[in-house]
């Protein structure tokens, strides 16, 4: 079975177009790795930007409104489904 989605994604930092988001482990105990997904709507395509085995993510970005989401995935590679959306906007500096 697919891992349980992480939980309780926040945005920690914007500066100077860096963006650092946060979230909670999910509740699997056999996830392997997180990926990290963006898009500029909400219900938008959401590309995949990243993967980290920690539980935060960071990159530069240009001045915009972007969402992020964060899915887990276990030993085995099955993906769960994808965490609730949070927003970021980053500001022209």
């Amino acid at each position: 079975m697919p891992p349980a989605p992480p939980f309780d994604l926040k945005l920690r930092e914007v500066k100077e177009g860096r963006v650092w988001i946060t979230w909670k482990r999910s509740s699997d105990k056999d996830v392997k790795l997180y990926h990290v997904w963006r898009s500029k709507k909400v219900n938008g395509n959401y590309q995949k930007v990243g993967e980290t085995k920690d539980t935060y993510f960071t990159e530069f970005l240009e001045p915009g409104v972007y969402f992020y989401r964060v899915s887990a995935v276990d030993l085995s590679q099955n993906e769960g489904p994808m965490s609730q959306a949070i927003m970021v906007v980053v500001k022209d500096e």
